[in-house]
């Protein structure tokens, strides 16, 4: 099988919430940067728009890869891969855990007892299957 990429569904709700929160990060920061003496403000105003593109990554780039040996997963900066031997489990979830998943209408994947993480795929049923699960 060839690698297949699935794109994380996302709630209308979480995508107005975090679109809210990037331009409040930088609302603060321009705020800051007109307030305060220029060298801590700049540094107040970089930092806001570094929180604002961050957030704005995370919500355009969230996916998950399903190769012919691992599921590999991205959320903005952030990445995980996952053999598919330790898959042990995928079952329908709704927690509210955080993960790399846009949505709650999520999949809960198990690597053992211990150790999981939760998915948002917009495909499901396409995600599982080649995952072979």
């Amino acid at each position: 099988m060839a690698q297949k990429e699935f794109r994380s569904k996302v709630d209308g709700w979480l995508r107005v919430l975090l679109s809210g929160v990037a331009f409040a990060a930088l609302g603060v920061g321009i705020a800051v940067f007109r307030e305060v003496p220029a060298p801590e403000s700049a540094l107040t105003l970089g930092l806001c728009v570094l929180s604002a593109l961050m957030v704005v990554w995370i919500l355009v780039d969230t996916a998950y890869v399903v190769t012919r040996t691992e599921l590999q997963i991205r959320s903005g900066p952030f990445r995980w891969r996952i053999p598919l031997e330790r898959i042990t489990e995928v079952k329908e979830s709704r927690t509210l855990l955080s993960g790399p998943a846009l949505s709650l209408d999520r999949l809960q994947i198990r690597m053992g007892r211990w150790r999981s993480i939760v998915v948002s795929p917009e495909d499901k049923a396409g995600f599982r299957r080649a995952l072979g699960k």
